[in-house]
Parts: C-alpha cells; sequence; structure tokens
C-alpha cells in the first residue's frame, strides 16, 4: 500500500531517531530538498540535482510548520504551511493548508517547542483520529476563511479538505479529490459580476485526464431588472468523457454520486422550475448560465413557462418557450421562441402567427418582458364592419404592466367603412388596452385604394371598442402619452373617420391627436381636452412641456423654485387648437412648472 508521497518525503529528509519529538523545520535542507517544499500527488517535486521535477502533480506544500511523532516504526504527523497547485492544468489555489497524520492506534495529544523560535506545534489527534487495523488516519485541509480556486477560468472560494482516489476503477490512487464547503461564486460579465452562486458543499475532482467540479446550491442576480429564485448547480468537466463517481461524506457519513456529461464546459444549471423575473413577469423553466468566448454572459431556458394575467384572470400562456438571452451588469435581454401559445383576450379571438417573448431589462424603454404576435388575425367579437366581424390583420406587441395590458399594434390591415364607402385601412398603427370583458384602442393608418370621393394614401383614423363600457386610459408608449377616450355610449364601436387638414374630425377647433392624448373624444364637439400639463424628461437635461392650445388663447410657461416667485419662461404662445410642445433646459435641484392663461 502506498503512504502517502509528502510524509514519505519528510521523514526521509529528516533523522528524528535520537527524539521522539520534532519540529522539522529546524532543518534548512535535505538530501532531496527543502523540506518546506513538498508536494502531495504524483512523483517527488525536486530531481536529485535540486530542479523542479517536470512530471510532479499534486499540491505544494511550503512554509511548512511541522510537528512529528516516531516510535516503533509508527509516526504521527501535524503540520502547517502554504499550499500550491503543480503541473495540474486549469486548476490554481493558494492559502493555508493544515496536514495530519497519525499511524497510531490510540489517542495523542503531545506539544514540540521549537528551540530557536520558541513556536509551539501541537500533535493532537482524538478517539475518531487514530490509526485502524487497515489503515491509518489522515487529512489535509484548508483552514481559515474559504481561499481561492479557479477551475478552468472560473473563480471559487470554498473551504476544502484533500482525499486521493483511482480515476479508473480497481486502479491505484492517481487523482485527487477536494471536498469543498462554504462555497461561493460569481459570474461575471467582464468585470462586473452579474450572478452569484453560494453552495453548502461540493466535489473537485483533479483526475489525469482532467478537472471535474459539481456544486449545488441558490443563484442570485446582480443586474438591473433581473431577479431569480432557485437551485443551481455548478457543473465543470474540462475531459472529454462522462464522469461518474461515487464518494463518501466523513462529516455527515452520507455517499452522493457525481455524473457529469463529457465536456468541455463550464456552466451553472438549474432544475426545471426555476424562476426568473424579468421586468416584473416570471419565466419559470431550466435555465443555463455560462460565459461565452468574449468573457460575456449568456443564458439559456428550455421548457419555459409564462402565465400573464389580468385582472385576476389568464389571459395569456406560453409553455414550451426556448431561447438564449445575455446578461451584463446593464441588464438582460434577448428573444425565445415560443411552442405552445394559448391566448384567452377578452373580446377577442386570436388566429394564426407567429409567437416570441422579448426580454429587455436594459435601456431607457425597459425593463419589459413582451410578447410580440406577428402576422396574426384579431377578430373584435361583437364589432361589425362591412357587414362582417371586425377583424385586425398585422403585429400585435402584448406588454403587460402591474395597471394594465396594452397591446401596441403595427402594419395593421382592416376593412373599414368611411364616407359612406366600404375601404380597406393599411399600414396601421396604434394602441389598444384591456378593459373589462373586451378590448378598447385608437389606429391610425392609410387607405389602401381610391373609393368615391377618397383618394388612395388618405389618412385615416380608427376607434374601436368592445367592451361594453366607457374607458379612460392614458398609455406611457416610449416617449409619448397616447389617451384612449370612449364614453359609455361608445361601448361598442368600430369607426373609421379620414384624417383632413387640420386634424378635426368633430370641427370643434381642436385637432384629434390633442383631444386623444387629453381626455376627449374626437368625434363629439361637445367634448374638450383637459386642461392639463405633461413633462417629459430626456437624456440630455432637457425638459418638453406639454399642454392642449386653445385656438386664440394666450398662454405663458412660468418657473419658480419655492412656488411664490415664479419666472416667465420664453415669449407668450398663442393656442391653435393643437398641442403646444416647449423644449427647456432646467438647472438647480428642485423646480416647479405651470401654464397660465392671459
Amino acid at each position: 500500500m502506498r503512504l502517502l508521497y509528502v510524509f514519505v518525503f519528510l521523514l526521509i529528509a529528516t533523522s528524528c531517531e535520537k527524539q521522539d519529538l520534532c519540529d522539522l523545520s529546524q532543518y534548512p535542507s535535505a538530501p532531496y530538498g527543502n523540506p518546506d517544499d513538498t508536494i502531495y500527488g504524483e512523483n517527488a517535486l525536486r530531481l536529485d540535482n535540486g530542479e523542479l521535477n517536470p512530471f510532479a502533480r499534486g499540491l505544494m506544500i511550503s512554509e511548512a510548520t511541522i510537528g512529528l511523532l516516531k516510535k516503533d516504526g509508527k509516526y504521527a504527523l501535524s503540520a502547517q504551511g502554504k499550499v500550491s497547485v503543480v503541473g495540474i492544468s486549469g486548476l490554481s489555489l493558494s492559502g493555508p493548508i493544515s496536514i495530519n497524520y497519525n499511524g497510531f492506534t490510540e489517542v495523542i495529544n503531545q506539544v514540540v517547542t521549537v528551540v530557536e523560535t520558541g513556536k509551539k506545534v501541537a500533535v493532537d489527534f482524538v478517539a475518531s483520529q487514530v490509526a485502524t487495523a487497515q489503515k491509518s488516519f489522515y487529512e489535509i485541509k484548508g483552514f481559515g476563511a474559504p481561499i481561492a480556486i479557479d477551475v478552468a477560468g472560473q473563480r471559487v472560494r470554498a473551504n476544502f479538505s484533500v482525499r486521493r482516489f483511482a480515476s479508473v476503477a480497481g486502479g491505484e490512487d492517481d487523482s485527487l479529490r477536494f471536498s469543498l464547503t462554504n462555497l461561493f461564486a460569481d459570474v461575471k460579465s467582464g468585470d462586473s459580476r452579474v450572478l452569484s452562486v453560494t453552495s453548502p458543499l461540493g466535489d473537485l475532482l483533479s483526475m489525469p485526464s482532467g478537472i471535474a467540479l459539481k456544486a449545488s446550491g441558490t443563484i442570485t442576480a446582480n443586474t438591473k431588472g433581473l431577479f431569480s429564485a432557485g437551485g443551481v448547480e455548478l457543473n465543470i468537466n474540462t475531459t472529454s468523457r462522462e464522469i461518474d463517481h461515487s464518494v463518501f461524506d466523513a462529516l455527515d457519513q452520507s455517499s452522493r454520486t457525481i455524473q457529469l456529461p463529457e465536456g468541455p464546459y463550464v456552466r451553472f444549471e438549474t432544475n426545471d422550475n426555476f424562476l426568473i423575473n424579468a421586468g416584473g413577469q416570471k419565466i419559470r423553466g431550466a435555465f443555463v448560465f455560462e460565459n461565452d468566448s468574449e468573457g460575456e454572459v449568456r443564458g439559456s431556458v428550455e421548457g419555459g413557462e409564462i402565465t400573464i394575467t389580468d385582472s385576476g384572470r389568464d389571459i395569456i400562456v406560453l409553455k414550451g418557450i426556448n431561447g438564449n438571452f445575455e446578461i451584463s451588469s446593464e441588464g438582460a435581454y434577448g428573444a425565445l421562441r415560443v411552442g405552445k401559445p394559448t391566448f384567452a383576450i377578452p373580446g377577442v379571438t386570436v388566429n394564426g402567427g407567429t409567437v416570441t417573448v422579448q426580454m429587455n431589462t436594459v435601456d431607457e424603454t425597459g425593463p419589459y418582458l413582451r410578447v410580440d404576435l406577428e402576422e396574426a388575425s384579431l377578430l373584435l367579437n361583437g364589432l361589425i364592419s362591412n357587414g362582417v366581424e371586425a377583424e385586425l390583420i398585422g403585429d400585435f406587441a402584448f406588454e403587460p404592466s402591474d395597471e394594465e395590458m396594452h397591446v401596441v399594434m403595427g402594419e395593421i390591415i382592416t376593412s373599414v367603412f368611411v364616407n359612406e364607402s366600404a375601404g380597406i385601412l393599411e399600414n396601421g398603427k396604434g394602441v389598444m388596452v384591456v378593459a373589462g370583458n373586451g378590448v378598447a384602442g385608437a389606429l391610425e393608418g392609410e387607405l389602401a385604394f381610391s373609393v368615391p370621393s377618397l383618394n388612395a394614401g388618405e389618412s385615416l383614423v380608427l376607434r374601436f371598442n368592445n367592451s361594453g363600457t366607457a374607458v379612460k386610459k392614458e398609455i406611457k408608449l416610449g416617449t409619448d402619452y397616447i389617451n384612449i377616450s370612449f364614453d359609455q355610449s361608445d361601448g361598442r364601436i368600430f369607426s373609421a373617420s379620414l384624417i383632413e387638414d387640420p386634424l378635426d374630425v368633430d370641427r370643434d377647433g381642436w385637432q384629434d391627436e390633442t383631444e386623444i392624448i387629453f381626455g376627449s373624444t374626437p368625434s363629439d364637439p361637445e367634448s374638450v381636452p383637459a386642461f392639463k400639463m405633461i413633462v417629459q424628461k430626456f437624456e440630455n437635461g432637457q425638459f418638453q412641456v406639454l399642454f392642449p392650445g386653445e385656438k386664440d388663447v394666450s398662454y405663458t410657461i412660468q418657473i419658480s423654485s419655492n412656488l411664490k416667485d415664479w419666472i416667465v419662461l420664453g415669449d407668450p404662445i398663442i393656442g391653435n387648437g393643437n398641442i403646444v410642445r416647449e423644449c427647456f433646459k432646467i438647472s438647480g435641484n428642485t423646480s416647479f412648472l405651470r401654464i397660465t392663461k392671459n
């Protein structure tokens, strides 16, 4: 039976025959090198001429303080030093290490005092640390704070203990197993931590064919708009073969199996019930996180599921979600495929189309998790256009929020009745909201071909509502605010109108865009915009003020820092029935704005 090399080396390098206890650090040199510079692993650290052995492979222990007991051909040893790795590709570590070996069958409690330094070295073994008839006791472990271990480019911090084992069943011991505890690992994009993993225990195998590591724990997201919950495994395999190795944990007397598919890879893998919250929406599925060749972090999901609710109802259920997304310190972004979508939007029947999930917690338009439905048909139940059920054909982006679901529409085609003629609206774009038992919205487009009294390309506005109720919603879309406003009498309406110049369908002196944004009905001359102010802030520090400017009425914009003293900004503004837009750059910590009619 092969004895641990580190101990064999130390005993050969030192003479303790005239005393039972000795401190090996008293001996500055030895026939095979410095006893403070030893190796635990394969082959001697140094050749006979003192040079490093190119075939040495294992852990090098340096600056060791060692206490040794020798009696009747048996030995007990306690040592502490600094550990580093020699000859193992893909693995490096450094930190304090302790070595304990007991070849005696009885308890030992001795103290060695180094004469020159006065330093004391304890050689202390309790009842559970004695030799048996079959084998001696030994223990090699790091101590103190968890130390840094770099494995195939992934850094972890952990406490550890080391054992030798045979990488081939029935063969000689040729490998090292590190039992890891209190493990912590960062997943970094460049120099920024985006994910953190903690694990109570794990195993690292250093074999002639490569390195393998398996640790189970929890993962936390450290990036904008992304949150996570659930278990994760850190799996590393630098070999080209599958790993199937059973280990016995002496601490809790338990056995576990390390099983990994063939490598090479470094991956953080979750189970299929892992949860990610992106932009306020939850994706549940099996996720994998890993660094790509550029050092960026890529995530992927398989078998994901998303359920989107509105007013306590499941209105969109997506299953079989698969795809990749990128993660950086700025957030996460990507497009995911959907295998099985189900839409149960009140008042709407969805047919056809391609569904994807768009994730973006990065730029100023986020954070959001959006469901895109392209080249689809939405039947508006209960609404009729030109004798058939009203239908919108085009692209739809469902954007859930805490308040309501709103849907951005683009490239819309629909049949309309305008100016007593049937026609086709194309290139439509707008927004709708889920409201009660239906939807309500508005869009603008172009007349596809000429009809009596109207030419192709004329601009049209389409308003629709099948909720059966009044709807008053203000939707923020990018930097714009869009008002969707219907009275109770317009609870079921599908109405297209010609947009003239100016855009004033009801001829009440207010342009339709102004009425929509500021809460009045464009087709009702008795309905007028609310006199209020909208303030938008831009990245360059500028502010834009929007308000409805009544025709031939004079207004001033004023600013104050204390609500007492007001300063007029710019010249008086004369309204023309449209939206007044004025931009200012405001300095100072606190400012108040107001609009006055002159």
